[in-house]
């Protein structure tokens, strides 16, 4: 399989003012399988299949103004086209999929950077329509497949805060640093419909809806340094007609260790810690539209773990 791509990129900046700077960018996309079989895994014949991409044309314009000195506004309007991969085209059982069509979208985005005293707060909204939406689901044989799923909406907000809340070199804790990265993503089905059955206004397959993850970083003077870290999971629609869900879970983790560099060459960590603190009963990698309802993929329980490492500078 041979995979021939070319991409033309061109972008213009105007600073209207001294705080509002306007980009306009525009890019045309080439893409093209050539696939020469001498072994089919279904019962077509081997052959030679080419699957040629219309070059498009691909407009971006950007506005960026600064409020002040710590903080700024953003915005933007950008197509988007992306063609399958080799992943979704060439399937790891052996078939071909030629019949994919290439994602296009159009994506609307603003938001808001600011430094205010020790925080930092980045928040962004989004408004993305996606035709030709490629999903995947499962077959009899436990295969992992894809196909186009008509158009979807994706509604989306992000935001994250950081802060120190405690700073002193002199001090035998020297920083103490939180985080907290929120995502919101409201996507659905805009017009869906699969032997016969509309799945329109459905929630998008493996899509949690709310994510939430906190974070805090202890570090001292001795090289000894302790994090925590948390995340909540919403639950997610396994299946397009969102009949089946994944509960929610909260993820706890935690690690403790020992770093500092020796004759100004060794570098030396010792450290340990433990992942899912709370014993949660949770799914990675879900098997979306699975066959024979095989969805899941357990997870491990509460663990632990350790280790050393060394390094050496030349």
């Amino acid at each position: 399989m041979i995979t021939t791509q070319a991409f033309l990129f061109q972008q213009l900046e105007l600073d209207w003012t001294s705080k509002l700077r306007m980009t306009i960018g525009l890019s045309e996309n080439f893409s093209r399988y050539d696939i020469n079989r001498s072994i089919d895994a279904s019962t077509n014949d081997p052959s030679s299949n080419v699957r040629r991409f219309n070059p498009l044309i691909i407009p971006r314009v950007a506005l960026v103004y600064r409020v002040n000195e710590n903080s700024g506004i953003h915005g933007s309007i950008s197509s988007g086209f992306s063609p399958p991969t080799i992943a979704e085209v060439r399937t790891n059982e052996g078939s071909i999929n030629l019949d994919l069509e290439a994602e296009r979208g159009v994506n609307y985005e603003v938001g808001y950077r600011t430094q205010w005293g020790i925080f930092n707060v980045d928040v962004t909204a989004f408004y993305f329509q996606l035709d030709q939406t490629i999903t995947t689901f499962t077959n009899e044989q436990g295969v992992v497949l894809f196909r186009n799923a008509g158009a979807t909406d994706q509604r989306g907000l992000e935001a994250s805060l950081d802060y120190v809340p405690f700073r002193n070199q002199n001090t035998w804790i020297r920083e103490i640093r939180l985080n907290h990265a929120y995502t919101g993503h409201y996507f659905e089905f805009a017009r869906y419909e699969s032997r016969g059955i509309d799945f329109s206004g459905n929630q998008l397959t493996g899509v949690a809806p709310h994510t939430l993850v906190n974070l805090l970083d202890i570090r001292s003077k001795s090289g000894i340094y302790l994090n925590f870290t948390h995340q909540f999971v919403d639950e997610i629609p396994l299946n397009d007609a969102n009949t089946v869900f994944q509960e929610s879970y909260h993820l706890v983790g935690s690690r403790i260790g020992w770093r500092n560099t020796f004759k100004g060459r060794w570098d030396v960590e010792v450290y340990g810690g433990a992942d899912n603190l709370l014993d949660e009963t949770y799914s990675l990698g879900n098997d979306l539209n699975a066959f024979a309802n095989r969805f899941y993929q357990p997870a491990p329980g509460r663990n632990f773990y350790g280790g050393l490492k060394v390094g050496f500078r030349y």
